[in-house]
């Protein structure tokens, strides 16, 4: 685990092709006033300071995620289970960069309680409360009726949840993040110069992005009810197969997406990844040149041949 801080400039200087190496998975998620990038072996993480230089964080790649990384369906849950590992600690840290007084132990304490109260909020507004009022409807439709008055409850729940929160001023320079974090990616996908002037002409959405894994687990997650609600249609069995049904939606969820992002020069794989897109008109925002800057900091600094100055004290 490395830091090191990199001066702020009014342009990502251009990398030379062949400087990086072109042709790996990479992706990220967006953090408070900052990019997190994964490359095949280590995460960097770029957050901008009050003072205006960049801080840069560099992380290897967890080795349980390496050794099954690559198995199908298994590869989906350890992505999941890494992103919410790695990215819980990144938006901590992203969080102390953009605001010092956070790095106090009750500030820090604070956080993670909140994150906490957040997720157990998210569960019971997501899933608990569509299967409660779906319930409900249970005479009148059946448990297969059901399941599908619960699969678009939720869907319904968690666009407008996006939409709401989207006004606040900090959610939405988030999500400009998330759009920077985007056009670096098919910048570095599109074999260009890895600069701002490039990367700004790149669309804010992408194929592979984490919304559109959600959106496909919401939908997967609504047929697989459709299965259960029939054997275990309530109680404390219908609650433990759909514990047991997470890691076989979110499997599937992921190849689905990797199958899609791979062609969509056909007509199939633009179906399957267009209401992905649509979503992420929400949760995306036009990026400045200053979240540009930043986004390509992790970036290069997340691939495998990119040049790193750390200092191992930080």
């Amino acid at each position: 685990m490395s830091s090191t801080h990199v001066p702020s400039t009014t342009a990502t200087p251009s990398v030379v092709d062949g400087e990086v190496a072109r042709g790996l998975a990479v992706g990220g998620q967006a953090l408070v006033e900052g990019v997190l990038m994964r490359g095949p072996d280590r995460v960097a993480m770029a957050a901008r300071q009050p003072d205006g230089s960049i801080a840069l964080r560099i992380e290897h790649v967890p080795a349980w995620s390496v050794r099954v990384g690559g198995v199908p369906l298994v590869r989906g849950v350890v992505a999941l289970v890494e992103s919410v590992h790695v990215g819980m600690r990144a938006l901590q840290w992203s969080a102390t960069i953009a605001d010092p007084e956070r790095r106090t132990p009750r500030a820090t304490a604070g956080s993670l309680v909140g994150a906490l109260l957040a997720v157990v909020a998210a569960f019971a507004v997501f899933t608990a409360l569509p299967a409660v009022v779906a319930s409900w409807t249970v005479p009148a439709v059946g448990p297969v009726g059901r399941t599908v008055v619960e699969g678009l409850l939720g869907v319904v729940l968690l666009v407008a949840y996006i939409a709401s929160v989207r006004r606040h001023p900090m959610v939405l320079r988030t999500f400009g993040y998330h759009g920077a974090e985007h056009k670096a990616v098919s910048a570095y996908e599109g074999d260009g110069p890895l600069d701002v002037r490039t990367a700004s002409r790149f669309t804010t959405r992408h194929e592979r992005c984490g919304t559109t894994f959600m959106l496909d687990v919401a939908v997967l997650s609504a047929a697989m009810h459709t299965v259960t609600n029939v054997v275990w249609p309530e109680g404390p069995a219908m609650l433990a197969a759909r514990l047991l049904a997470i890691p076989v939606v979110a499997g599937v969820a992921y190849e689905v997406i990797r199958v899609a992002g791979r062609h969509t020069d056909r007509r199939w794989g633009r179906l399957l990844t267009r209401p992905g897109m649509w979503l992420q008109a929400l949760t995306t925002a036009e990026p400045d040149d200053g979240q540009l800057e930043v986004a390509l900091v992790a970036l290069r600094a997340a691939l495998p041949a990119a040049p790193v100055t750390a200092d191992p004290a930080g």
